[in-house]
């Protein structure tokens, strides 16, 4: 379906007037309407409209050559003006007039597409914080309440509101994935505005006051810290892989459904996959974005570090050609110094005054006492030096590696192996073990691992380990036109 099927061709003539901030206060003015009342009155709109316009000054500028548009009377108060905004925007399929079924009072009603647009503009002009977390916390809580209700008794409101679960769950996944992306679009942007500064004052204020403020401070920090959302990344994983392999519950969703049973299923399988998809590629987008803001910082300190090189190169030039105007004749070094932007300059030399530094006569003097504090806090740092040292070996010790190699060590000559048949036989063995459980759905791991249900331990030796099995991954193939 065509999009001016759905809106006025008309609609944006209005944002292309040469009166569009007087538009566009109405709209918002309109917008504030719909959020506070009910039911909007065309004279309590026109009194709101008055009162926004008369706390700014604005020139209205004759445009009757809008399409749809009539001669309008001149304008001479704010109530005019009021009237003359409203009127446009009914012409132009902003708002539409209906009438009070008891009387002829005009009421003013917005149609969808008006609703949607004026969000979208209000939201251009605020400063608000992106809360990259929050998506990813909505996508959990949302498995999170399917698998609840997947492992209670199944009836007709647990299937519906599983389903409605499941559907949020894939809207909460596609807006942070959009959310990554502007991110790191808005990053790309901003490395583009640094090759176009011709000023070192331009790029200090675009890396300073523009991108510190606006994209570190209020996004890539949070994002990093308190919105992170690497914290979310393996439970999702965990109850998408429980999702998707229980077809029983599948199947009661799908036959539940009110379209038909094919069409149902493969509609839960391509949100649990997205959600999958999704997190499952955090990591990656999330490195992109880091190696772009480096970048940027790098690009942004070697441009400055150019164009202060240029100025300076440039000031050296000025003071050869100044040191060498002495050596010009009379008339032609009058004409230097007469020049509007050159001017006489003493400087001092070798021969000026000077003060001559005072020699200090070395004296014997009493040793400095040791402070206690001072001392313990040399003796801490050296404790926390040797904390540091013992967690960077412990970690190189269990490394990525070092845990797959004991996996693939496990299935060696196998595709499948379980948790039964694996000899604990150390501590380091049994690490091992926990750290593969844990770190399965980290990038790069060559294995997969399916846990029981419902989740039981097991005793191997003298360890507890989680009844499981260990497979090879299986790599999926991508469908090029898919």
């Amino acid at each position: 379906m065509s999009l001016f099927q759905n809106i006025p061709e008309n609609l944006f003539s209005v944002l292309s007037s040469p009166n569009r901030a007087l538009y566009v206060e109405a709209l918002f003015a309109l917008r504030e309407a719909f959020k506070r009342e009910i039911t909007i009155e065309r004279d309590v709109l026109l009194l709101m409209l008055a009162d926004r316009l008369g706390e700014q000054v604005f020139n209205w500028q004759e445009d009757d050559w809008l399409p749809g548009a009539e001669p309008e009377q001149p304008v001479s108060s704010l109530g005019d003006l009021a009237r003359v905004l409203l009127r446009r925007l009914e012409q132009t399929g902003w708002l539409e007039i209906e009438y009070k079924q008891t009387s002829f009072d005009e009421l003013i009603t917005l149609p969808p597409y008006a609703v949607a647009i004026l969000d979208v503009l209000w939201s251009l002009t605020e400063d608000a914080q992106q809360e990259y977390g929050r998506h990813a916390f909505f996508a959990y809580t949302m498995l999170k309440s399917a698998d609840a209700l997947r492992r209670g008794e199944p009836d007709q409101s647990r299937l519906d509101e599983a389903w409605m679960a499941l559907e949020q769950a894939a809207r909460e996944a596609e807006k942070l994935l959009d959310a990554l992306k502007t991110l790191r679009n808005n990053i790309r942007r901003y490395h583009r505005r640094l090759s176009e500064a011709i000023s070192t004052e331009a790029i200090l204020k675009g890396h300073f006051d523009e991108f510190q403020v606006l994209v570190n401070e209020r996004i890539y920090h949070p994002l990093k810290t308190r919105d992170a959302v690497q914290r979310y990344k393996v439970p999702v994983l965990g109850l998408c892989d429980s999702l998707l392999s229980d077809a029983g519950f599948l199947n009661q969703l799908a036959a539940n459904a009110e379209q038909e049973p094919a069409l149902a299923h493969e509609q839960l399988f391509q949100w649990l996959r997205l959600v999958y998809d999704v997190f499952d590629s955090v990591d990656a987008l999330l490195g992109d974005i880091d190696q772009k803001n480096r970048a940027y910082t790098r690009a942004s300190a070697d441009r400055l570090l150019t164009m202060l090189n240029e100025e300076e190169n440039m000031r050296g030039y000025l003071i050869k050609l100044i040191a060498g105007a002495r050596h010009l004749t009379p008339d032609r070094r009058q004409v230097l110094l007469q020049s509007p932007v050159l001017f006489h300059q003493g400087a001092l030399g070798r021969d000026s005054l000077y003060m001559r530094a005072m020699p200090r006569i070395n004296k014997d003097e009493k040793p400095l006492a040791i402070d206690p504090a001072a001392e313990a806090g040399s003796l801490q740092a050296q404790q926390g030096h040797a904390i540091e040292q013992f967690l960077r070996d412990t970690a190189n010790r269990y490394s990525q590696q070092r845990v797959i190699d004991y996996v693939l060590g496990l299935l060696e000559g196998r595709d499948t192996i379980g948790s039964e048949e694996i000899e604990l036989v150390s501590d380091e063995a049994y690490i091992l073990t926990l750290l593969a459980v844990v770190r399965q759905y980290e990038r790069q791991m060559p294995y997969q691992i399916r846990l029981a249900e419902p989740a039981r331990m097991t005793g191997n030796g003298p360890y507890r380990v989680p009844v499981m099995t260990i497979s090879r991954k299986q790599i999926r193939e991508v469908n090029p036109h898919d």
